[in-house]
Formats: structure tokens, sequence, C-alpha cells
């Protein structure tokens, strides 16, 4: 977590001056992100619909660089986390439930174009980072297992609508991934494995002009 903190300041301490010198557009804004992952198991089915819909907060700076064209930065951070369970029983297989559990937040870096006056379509690429991650057993009794701190990458598609004051976005995520080699149930080196992610954001903020 430290270390976390340490790159944020770090991407803070360059980014800053160029905002506190230029007219920015800055977007608070919640977040509704229909996840889709293929998620921590090798060789059976795998979870391919955990925890669908998380909710999520963040903010989106637009620093204009053109007269149709932004630079953007945004980060978003999801208070409740993510949570996937995978329940296995039948009269030749022990009756036990697995639950993966993580924290997540992800920035985007990218461009934004002025299709319209008030619409914009975007491309970027997204860091996810997912943090406190961990897998619970039960069985006969609860065992928990903590992951690494891990980053992914993946490319990003973006459609924005301003409509009065008020901005409406949908964003397409692909994960540019695959998971590392584990056993069937288990990987190896203690991180969190999965070999795909996708996801479909809807947001709504009101965009503030900062000069």
């Amino acid at each position: 977590m430290k270390k976390i903190i340490k790159n944020a300041i770090i991407l803070l301490t360059f980014i800053w001056p160029v905002f506190s010198i230029s007219q920015v557009i800055v977007t608070p804004k919640i977040s509704a992100t229909h996840n889709h992952y293929y998620w921590n198991i090798e060789s059976q089915t795998g979870i391919e619909n955990p925890q669908e819909w998380t909710w999520g907060v963040g903010a989106v700076a637009r620093l204009p660089l053109h007269k149709k064209l932004y630079g953007l930065l945004s980060f978003n951070i999801y208070p409740f986390g993510l949570k996937y369970v995978d329940e296995s029983f039948g009269a030749d297989v022990p009756n036990f439930i697995e639950t993966t559990s993580t924290d997540i937040f992800d920035v985007k870096l990218g461009l934004d174009y002025k299709l319209y006056p008030k619409t914009l379509l975007g491309v970027g690429i997204e860091m996810e980072q997912y943090f406190n991650s961990k897998l619970t057993t039960s069985l006969s009794t609860v065992r928990d297992r903590n992951f690494l701190n891990q980053k992914y990458f993946g490319a990003e598609i973006s459609l924005t609508q301003w409509i009065g004051k008020v901005e409406i976005s949908a964003d397409v995520f692909i994960g540019l991934h695959e998971g590392g080699i584990g056993s069937s149930f288990r990987p190896s080196d203690g991180t969190l494995l999965f070999y795909n992610h996708k996801k479909l954001q809807i947001g709504i903020g009101i965009p503030i002009d900062l000069k």
C-alpha cells in the first residue's frame, strides 16, 4: 500500500504544475461497472460471471491540447471492492465454498476527440491495481490465503455526452493480459490469477472548469 501511495504522489508531482497553469475541465463522477472475468482456475470451467455490477467513484481531468482534442487523466476507486464465489458440491465432492475478494482502483491516460460540440470520443490505456486480495476457503474450517498486490493494463474506448451541466459517459475496457501458470486451483507464486477482464462502465458527473 505504501508503494501505491508513493507512486500516486510522484504522478501528481509531475502532472499538477501542468494543470495549475492551464484551463482544465475536472468532472467528479459516480459509475456503475459491469464486469466479466475468466477467473482464477486454469483447467476447470472457471468463474465467468462474478459480482457483475460494481459501484465506483472518481474524477476525470481534461486538458485542452487543440481546438477539438483533449488530453485525459482519470481515476476510479471501488469502495465495495470485488468478490467472486465458487461453490462445489456433489456425491463425490466435499461441499465447499471458495470466495475470492479484492480491493481495486484504476487510472486511465488517454485522448478525447470532440466529434460534435457536446460529444467526445476517447481512447486510452488503463491500469488496474488490485490489492488486499485473498481467497477464503470454507470446508470443515475457514482458511484464508492472501495474494500479492498486482497491476494489469488494458485498452479503453469511451463515449461522453455533455447535457447541460451534466456529463454522461460509457466506457468499454478490454484487458491486455493473461494470467500466469499455476496449478489447477492455486497459482504457485501467490498472484491473483485471471485470464481476461472486460467491463462496461456507465458514469455520470458534473464538469467543473478550472481557469
